[in-house]
């Protein structure tokens, strides 16, 4: 089967497009991005501090940094979750999920101490090690899955 673009689909596929593109564009600038920060294996322990858990601190800073400005830059109704991830290796079952949490809860309090608004985001969670994006067969792979992201999204209407 094959399949036939007519003039008139082929435009209104541009049309949608562009209309998809355009309301992307009431949420975020042309430039927005916001990257994950990777943290040291088994850190950070309770009370342990941010700077002493990420990998390449002052790089990740800066990041953190870009993060903050990108997430100030949001248009409402659109918040900001931020969440906390281990490897499989580095801790098991509750402990993976408490240590995911105190990632996330760092990086929460560092963004509001920075000036980001805390209307701006939802509370930190964390999800331990059941969300893999690498394989934790590999050292490679278990140190990428040992990171904070930060989830774009949009509030609803209390009722």
């Amino acid at each position: 089967m094959k399949l036939r673009w007519t003039k008139n689909s082929m435009l209104t596929g541009l049309i949608l497009g562009l209309m998809a593109c355009a309301s992307s564009q009431t949420a975020f600038s042309t430039d927005f991005s916001i990257d994950a920060v990777f943290f040291n294996d088994g850190v950070p322990a309770k009370g342990g501090t941010l700077d002493a858990s990420l990998v390449g601190s002052n790089e990740s800073l800066q990041v953190l940094k870009n993060d903050a400005d990108a997430i100030k830059s949001l248009k409402p109704p659109h918040r900001v979750k931020i969440v906390g991830h281990t490897d499989s290796k580095e801790c098991s079952g509750k402990a993976c999920e408490a240590l995911s949490l105190r990632r996330a809860e760092l990086v929460f309090n560092w963004m509001v101490a920075n000036g980001v608004p805390t209307s701006m985001l939802l509370p930190p969670e964390g999800h331990g090690s059941h969300e893999p994006v690498a394989s934790n067969d590999i050292p490679k792979g278990r140190a990428r899955n040992r990171y904070v992201e930060f989830q774009v999204v949009p509030s609803t209407p209390q009722l």
